[in-house]
């Protein structure tokens, strides 16, 4: 399944976030955005438990304060 993971991040941190994400198992794209989130994080996980095991690994990334996931009908 496709999801999207919409961050906030502590500013001046944007780089290293993306990075350290961009290379996590899973992630397909990595985007950053101007607006209320700072980045978008396109995902493909085969089962939910999957992708919350990705989701809880980005929230403790350095830098990154909120997320919000999206899954893909």
């Amino acid at each position: 399944m496709i999801a999207f993971i919409l961050c906030v991040v502590q500013p001046g941190t944007e780089e290293d976030v993306i990075e350290k994400i961009s290379n996590m198992k899973n992630v397909i794209e990595v985007h950053e955005l101007y607006g209320e989130y700072d980045m978008i994080v396109k995902v493909n996980v085969k089962e939910l438990g999957e992708l919350d095991i990705l989701t809880s690994s980005i929230r403790r990334v350095p830098g990154v304060q909120m997320s919000s996931t999206m899954i893909k009908k």
